[in-house]
C-alpha cells in the first residue's frame, strides 16, 4: 500500500508551496469578489454595523484576460524532418486527442472543453496542470484519461530529468471513493481528502480526514499499482 515516505513527501511539499498557495487564495478572493471585511490584526471585524463594499476591478480585469485567451484560435503545427503527409497525420492525431479529451470531460464533469477550463484556471492559479494518460487496451482500443487539476491542491516536484512526482489532491465523498476503489473500507457518506500520488515507478492513493499537512502525512492507504509508464503522466506549465 501507499508508502508513508511518499505521504510525508507530499505533506512536506505542500508546506513548501504555502506562500504560492496563499497568493492563489488572495487572487481567488479578488477575482471572485469575496466580501471585504475590515479586520483587526487578530482577524476579528474592526467595526460592527457597517456595509463593506467589494470593488470589481480585479474581477473585470481577470474576465477580460480570460475572454481574450478563449477568443484565440488553436492551431496544431508539427515541424521537423518529415514529409508533409506525416506532419498532417500527426497534427490530426493530436487534434483528435483534444476532441476525445473534451468529449470525456463533458460526459464525466460537464466541462465544455479542456481549453476553456485552462483559460479560466491559469488566471486564478497561475500554474496549470493536467493528467494526460493515453493507453491501448488488449482489444486495440485507444483510451484517453484526461483530468485537469486544481493547482492550489497539487504537490509536484521537477528533477533533472523532468517531473519527479505529481500528486493532485481532491475533496471527495467516501461513497464516490468506494465506487472507484471497491477494496477501500471507509465510513459511508463522509467528506474526505484523496491524494493520487505518481512517480516514475508507482501510483499510490490514500485518503485523509482533511487537507492539513499532518492529516495528509497520516493518511490511510487504499490503492497501489506499478507505474509501467516510467514517468508521472502529468503536464504542468
Amino acid at each position: 500500500m501507499a508508502s508513508k515516505t511518499n505521504q510525508q513527501v507530499v505533506s512536506n511539499r505542500m508546506k513548501q508551496l504555502q506562500k504560492l498557495h496563499d497568493r492563489m487564495d488572495r487572487t481567488r478572493e479578488l477575482a471572485y469578489m469575496e466580501d471585504f471585511h475590515l479586520t483587526t490584526f487578530n482577524g476579528k471585524d474592526y467595526l460592527d454595523n457597517v456595509i463593506n463594499v467589494t470593488g470589481n476591478n480585479p474581477a473585470t480585469f481577470a474576465n477580460a484576460i480570460i475572454a481574450d485567451l478563449m477568443s484565440a484560435t488553436w492551431q496544431t503545427v508539427v515541424e521537423g524532418d518529415i514529409s508533409s503527409k506525416q506532419a498532417r497525420d500527426i497534427e490530426q492525431f493530436i487534434d483528435d486527442n483534444f476532441e476525445q479529451a473534451d468529449e470525456g470531460l463533458l460526459n464525466k464533469f460537464g466541462l465544455s472543453s479542456l481549453y476553456a477550463w485552462l483559460c479560466n484556471h491559469v488566471c486564478i492559479r497561475s500554474f496549470i496542470g493536467v493528467k494526460w494518460l493515453g493507453q491501448v487496451d488488449k482489444k486495440g482500443n485507444y483510451l484517453l484519461d484526461v483530468l485537469p487539476c486544481d493547482m492550489r491542491w497539487f504537490a509536484w516536484q521537477h528533477g533533472q530529468n523532468g517531473l519527479s512526482y505529481a500528486a493532485p489532491i481532491f475533496f471527495r465523498n467516501s461513497d464516490d471513493i468506494m465506487m472507484e476503489f471497491p477494496d477501500a473500507k471507509l465510513s459511508e457518506n463522509t467528506e474526505l481528502i484523496l491524494v493520487d500520488f505518481w512517480d516514475s515507478t508507482t501510483n499510490e492513493v490514500w485518503v485523509a480526514k482533511d487537507g492539513t499537512d499532518a492529516a495528509i502525512a497520516a493518511g490511510t492507504p487504499i490503492f497501489q499499482q506499478k507505474n509501467r509508464l516510467g514517468y508521472p503522466p502529468f503536464v504542468i506549465v
